[in-house]
């Protein structure tokens, strides 16, 4: 699911123009950036967690060539489900 389908979703569940729950999903989007970049860790109950971390240097081998590549030092984000989100995801096989 792309971002204009989540909106799609969102408008019918919440009975919304599309263009109204665009912008929660720009803001909710800015506020995560926001935190990421402030290293602070944003927990949703029942959804996950995110957090950011911290990735040093490191050497990799380009999957092409095989040849040896450095990436660089950078942060990332990583997520942890939530324990209702994994009810719900194992329940629906």
């Amino acid at each position: 699911m792309n971002k204009t389908e989540l909106n799609t979703k969102i408008a019918g569940v919440l009975g919304k123009p599309r263009s109204q729950t665009e912008e929660y999903t720009a803001a909710l989007l800015q506020v995560l950036g926001e935190a990421m970049s402030n290293d602070e860790r944003v927990a949703i109950v029942g959804f996950g967690t995110f957090h950011p971390i911290h990735q040093s240097e490191r050497l990799a081998r380009n999957p092409r060539t095989g040849e040896p590549a450095l990436i660089k030092q950078r942060r990332s984000v990583k997520f942890k489900p939530g324990k209702y989100l994994l009810e719900q995801i194992n329940n629906h096989e």
